[in-house]
């Protein structure tokens, strides 16, 4: 794949539970890339296009099942 650092190797790998604070997914499809390419871990859209609402406003994101 393509990252901000450049073209990187991933792995499709399915997530048994995502949880964030009181929102909980199973089953979530995800990548896992290899060691030193991606700075953090990133929130996909695997994981927000399942919620009812994602609300970004200033600082403040707003995530609602």
């Amino acid at each position: 794949v393509m990252t901000a650092n450049g073209q990187a190797m991933v792995a499709p790998v399915t997530l048994a539970t995502v949880a964030v604070d009181d929102i909980v997914l199973n089953d979530v499809r995800a990548s896992v890339a290899e060691p030193g390419k991606l700075g953090s871990a990133l929130l996909g859209m695997s994981f927000l296009g399942a919620l009812s609402e994602v609300t970004l406003k200033g600082e403040e994101l707003t995530l609602r099942q």
